[in-house]
């Protein structure tokens, strides 16, 4: 007899390959197999035995897949006749167990079923492994003629041939998943897909997508070397890599790839590699590539128009206590980007004692929970050069209120502010007049870089339509400034600038630049209504980013038929009022530090009390002059 491979619950490693070879033929599907249970009772009736089985042995347990004359599941392995049969080449045959010192102390021996004697013709996998037997049993001592041996030999063939029947019908079923998987790989996308045999690098299947996405015809790709799409050879590099290295992980690279007669296409390549076979996607980024160069080339404009209008900006991360300078902010410092780090601890050196309360109180503020409002303050720079600056901060929070990123707009004001010295002691004068109106020109167009620069940072990082509908709100808050300005000299003093006869014009410029014109129809209800100029154009613009944000809203949920959108502007006494109705049915919420910031130079408030209205209420200034407001300095 063979010695055990399975002693004192240690598993040896000819066992742990029997086990392996067990598992491949998933014993659990011969459960309630109406064949395997005809094949015991014939081993039954051929041996003329009242007991026939089918057993299989595992790691710690004998499990009985088919039996006749014992209800029994499983045992435990220590006391099973057939752990000791899978230790022989064919047979064991036990003609009485009380006899059998192996045997004689079973609790299957002394206690039911009371067996005497066993016969178990071995089961074997394709490869000649012992899996489990076949086996009969009887109350009583005996032994089996050669014709019963040779029919139980038969039967044990049988039982071979029903595991292996249902071990191929599952490899097959594999397959044809495989295959189907295949195929939907290949079809059911509208990116490139192929898949590539690793050893020859060629092209095996390509899905019908490639003339759509590069030009060709399958029958030109599939069977060419994978070279023949002419990847850059650092492509073939990092595959190469990926391949010596046989990563588990997916590869993915980014590839230009040819597009039949017409030049390249960007793509992110990932392959994956399953059943011997890359599965190669190709997904086309070439649009996302192009918005990307395009808000690059924005950047760059943005960044000659901070130098223009001596304005710049910095970050702050306060979890992190760690600053981020635009190159114009070290130019305003007079400081070198190589000098050191960027730090609140610098800024601060820098600025007028006076000033430096100020400074502190508007971080505390931002720590805090509250909002700062547009301010100035004055420093002396590295060179020497004293200077005035206006900075702007927008402030982003986690859902709990604590600051996370603080954004700023810092613009050097010195100039500004020493033609407004000037002008305070010339205003009455015509030159003195026009000089005021090339002043705010400048200023308004300072004022439109800054909210560039806020939506820029807004956009930073994402997608291209939401880089496109950010440029669409600017420059329809560029049209609002510029139709203040744009009969500016017809008026006889700043403090009276007709709004009610531009209103309707702004609404229009506003629908026509984020492309809503023809989806909404506007009513009006409008009194005489005169503005101090320092007033109009940050109304101009709080208008703007309300309506924005509320025919957005409203075009996102519209139904069929057209909304109508109702205005009114009444001015009683130095009340000012313009009131928004949308349907009832659509009452987004406002949610804007723009908007607030803008309400806030103007003295004014945004009132939602009622569905579906939006009210901006504010007092008429009755000044003169560029200091008049803090909107400009």
């Amino acid at each position: 007899m063979v010695e055990s491979s399975h002693v004192h619950g240690i598993v040896q490693d000819s066992d742990r390959a029997r086990l392996r070879e067990l598992k491949k033929y998933r014993i659990d599907d011969l459960d309630d197999d109406q064949v395997l249970d005809s094949l015991t009772k014939l081993a039954s009736r051929i041996c003329g035995v009242p007991i026939a089985m089918v057993n299989f042995i595992g790691l710690n347990k004998q499990y009985t897949k088919s039996s006749f004359g014992w209800e029994i599941d499983e045992m435990n392995r220590e006391d099973s006749f057939c752990t000791h049969t899978i230790q022989e080449k064919d047979w064991m045959i036990v003609p009485d167990a009380t006899k059998d010192v192996r045997f004689q102390n079973s609790s299957a021996v002394l206690g039911d079923p009371n067996i005497r004697f066993y016969a178990g013709m071995n089961l074997k996998s394709n490869s000649g492994t012992n899996l489990g037997s076949l086996c009969v049993i009887d109350h009583k001592p005996r032994e089996l003629t050669e014709e019963q041996k040779d029919s139980l030999e038969i039967l044990a063939r049988e039982v071979e041939a029903r595991m292996e029947l249902k071990h191929q019908n599952r490899v097959i079923k594999r397959k044809n998943r495989k295959l189907l998987n295949r195929a939907r790989f290949l079809e059911n996308s509208t990116d490139l897909m192929m898949l590539v045999d690793p050893s020859t690098y060629n092209i095996m299947e390509v899905n019908s997508g490639v003339e759509k996405v590069l030009g060709y015809a399958k029958k030109e790709l599939e069977g060419q070397p994978l070279v023949s799409l002419s990847p850059r050879s650092n492509f073939f590099d990092k595959l190469n890599q990926w391949q010596y290295n046989n990563s588990n992980e997916k590869f993915e690279c980014r590839v230009d790839l040819p597009v039949k007669n017409s030049g390249k296409v960007c793509f992110i390549i990932l392959i994956t590699e399953a059943d011997g076979l890359w599965y190669i996607t190709a997904r086309n980024i070439q649009r996302y590539v192009d918005a990307r160069e395009e808000v690059a080339q924005t950047l760059k404009s943005l960044k000659n128009s901070q130098r223009i209008a001596e304005m710049g900006n910095w970050e702050w991360y306060p979890s992190e206590e760690r600053m981020v300078w635009s190159d114009e902010i070290w130019r305003i410092f007079g400081l070198n980007p190589e000098s050191g780090t960027p730090s609140r601890e610098r800024l601060l050196e820098m600025v007028y004692e006076e000033d430096r309360q100020m400074i502190c109180n508007n971080y505390k503020l931002i720590v805090g929970g509250g909002t700062v409002k547009p301010f100035e303050f004055r420093i002396v720079a590295a060179d020497g050069a004293e200077k005035t600056l206006r900075e702007v901060i927008e402030v982003d929070r986690d859902e709990s209120g604590r600051a996370i990123k603080v954004t700023a707009i810092c613009q050097d004001i010195t100039a500004q502010k020493r033609t407004e010295r000037k002008l305070l002691t010339a205003l009455e004068d015509k030159e003195a007049l026009i000089a005021e109106v090339h002043h705010r020109v400048k200023n308004n167009l300072a004022l439109i870089s800054g909210l560039m620069e806020l939506e820029l940072f807004k956009i930073t990082g994402e997608a291209p339509d939401l880089a496109t509908e950010s440029l669409q709100s600017i420059i329809s808050k560029i049209k609002s400034i510029s139709l203040i300005h744009e009969d500016i000299y017809q008026y006889e003093e700043f403090a009276h600038v007709p709004f009610d006869r531009i209103l309707e014009k702004l609404i229009a410029a506003l629908a026509s630049s984020i492309g809503v014109s023809n989806q909404f129809s506007f009513e009006y209800e409008i009194s005489k209504t005169g503005i101090n100029i320092n007033q109009a154009v940050p109304f101009s613009l709080a208008l703007c980013e309300l309506l924005e944000s509320l025919l957005r809203s409203t075009l996102s949920d519209q139904a069929a038929a057209t909304p109508t959108i109702s205005f009114g502007l009444n001015s009683a006494g130095r009340r000012v009022a313009l009131t928004i109705r949308i349907p009832k049915d659509h009452n987004p919420p406002v949610e804007s530090d723009l908007l607030h910031v803008l309400l806030d130079q103007i003295s004014g408030k945004l009132i939602t009390k009622t569905p579906g209205e939006y009210r901006i209420e504010f007092r008429k200034m009755h000044v003169k002059g560029s200091s008049a407001s803090s909107f400009y300095g």
